[in-house]
C-alpha cells in the first residue's frame, strides 16, 4: 500500500545550486569552491535566463548576485519568491563586498533568505549549508504533512468503494445538524444481498457494492455526503434541501440502483430499500442518534413493506413520527 511504502525524501543526496553572476571570473571561482564543498553547480551569466531555469524546480538553492543594474536583483528576487515551484527553495543574495544595512533590509524584504559577502568564503559556505539544511527540514515537514493528510483521508474512506466511511458519515450528520436548516438523512440497504454473496461469491458481491457506490455518488450533490455505513448499507446526508422533496430524492437513488446492469452474470438485478429521516430546521433540533433512529425505522418499514421502496419519517427533537404522505411534510 502507498501509505505503508512511502518514504521520506532523501536527506543526503547531492544538492544543486543555481549560481547567477555577470562576472565570468567570479562565477568560475565560486563554482570551484562550491564543487569542493560537495555541490553541483548550474552557472548563469544572463539574469534574463534565471527565472525560466529556476521555475523548472531542479535546483536546491539560488545564489544571486545583488549588484545588478538598478533594482534588477531585488525585482528578480521578488519574482523568484512568488514562483510556486520555488516555495521551498532558499534564495541567497551575494555581494563581493560586505553589504550595507539598507541593502540587506531591501534584499530580505524582497524575499531573500540571506545576504552574504563572497569574500568570506568560509562564512559563505557555512551560510549555504544552513540554508540547505533549512530546505531539507522543510522538505521533511512537507512530506510529513502530506502523509498526515493521506492517513486522515484513509481513516475517513471506505477502501472497497472509495466512498466516505461510517466515521465520516457520522461527522457529516452532526455537521449538517449543527449548521441548522433542513436536513435529510437517507439510509439505504441492498435487498437480498446475502443471496448474492452466497450464490455468486464475495468477489461478485464486492463488485455489486462498487457499482452501487458509483451510482449513489453520481446522484449526490457537491457538498453533500454519501458514505458506506457498513456491509451493504449506505447513507446520504443532504443539507438545505426542502423536506417536501424527501420522497422524490429517495426515489432518484432507488431508481438509479435499479438501473445497474450486471452483464455477464445471472443476477437478475439489484434493488435497494430507502429510509429517509427529515428535519425541516424548525422546532427542537434532533441529535445524531435521533436522526439515525428515524432513518433506520423508515428503512425497516420499507423492508417490511416489500423492499425496493422509499419510506420517509420526520425527526423533531427526540421524537420520530412516520408520514404516509411525504410530499405534504411542509
Amino acid at each position: 500500500m502507498e501509505l505503508l511504502s512511502s518514504r521520506p525524501p532523501p536527506t543526503e543526496r547531492r544538492r544543486k545550486i543555481l549560481l547567477v553572476d555577470r562576472s565570468s571570473d567570479r562565477l568560475r571561482l565560486l563554482e570551484s569552491f562550491l564543487h569542493r564543498d560537495g555541490y553541483d553547480v548550474l552557472l548563469v551569466e544572463d539574469p534574463d535566463e534565471v527565472l525560466p531555469i529556476a521555475r523548472e524546480g531542479i535546483c536546491d538553492l539560488i545564489l544571486l548576485e545583488a549588484h545588478m543594474d538598478g533594482d534588477f536583483a531585488f525585482s528578480l528576487c521578488s519574482e523568484l519568491r512568488l514562483a510556486d515551484a520555488l516555495h521551498l527553495t532558499p534564495i541567497v543574495l551575494m555581494s563581493p563586498t560586505p553589504p550595507g544595512e539598507e541593502q540587506v533590509v531591501r534584499g530580505l524584504l524582497a524575499g531573500a533568505d540571506d545576504f552574504i559577502c563572497t569574500e568570506r568564503e568560509n562564512e559563505l559556505l557555512a551560510r549555504i549549508r544552513v540554508q540547505i539544511r533549512n530546505r531539507r527540514d522543510r522538505e521533511l515537514l512537507q512530506w510529513a504533512q502530506r502523509q498526515r493528510t493521506r492517513l486522515e483521508g484513509a481513516a475517513l474512506s471506505d477502501p472497497l468503494t472509495s466512498l466516505s466511511n461510517r466515521r465520516a458519515g457520522d461527522r457529516a450528520v452532526m455537521r449538517a445538524l449543527e449548521n441548522g436548516g433542513p436536513v435529510m438523512l437517507l439510509m439505504m440497504d441492498l435487498d437480498h444481498f446475502k443471496e448474492v454473496n452466497d450464490e455468486h461469491g464475495h468477489a461478485m458481491g464486492d463488485e455489486v457494492l462498487r457499482r452501487v457506490a458509483k451510482v449513489l455518488a453520481r446522484r449526490t450533490r457537491k457538498g453533500d455526503t454519501v458514505a458506506r455505513y457498513g456491509g451493504e448499507e449506505f447513507i446520504v446526508v443532504i443539507a438545505g434541501a426542502p423536506t417536501n422533496m424527501a420522497h422524490k430524492i429517495g426515489e432518484r437513488y432507488r431508481q438509479g440502483v435499479n438501473e445497474i446492469g450486471l452483464t455477464g452474470t445471472n443476477i437478475e438485478g439489484v434493488t435497494i430499500s430507502v429510509g429517509v429521516a427529515v428535519w425541516d430546521g424548525s422546532g427542537p433540533r434532533p441529535n445524531r442518534e435521533t436522526l439515525l433512529e428515524a432513518a433506520d425505522r423508515a428503512l425497516y418499514t420499507a423492508k417490511r413493506g416489500g423492499r425496493n421502496r422509499v419510506v420517509v419519517q420526520v425527526a423533531a427533537g427526540h421524537e420520530v413520527r412516520t408520514t404516509d404522505a411525504p410530499e405534504k411534510l411542509l
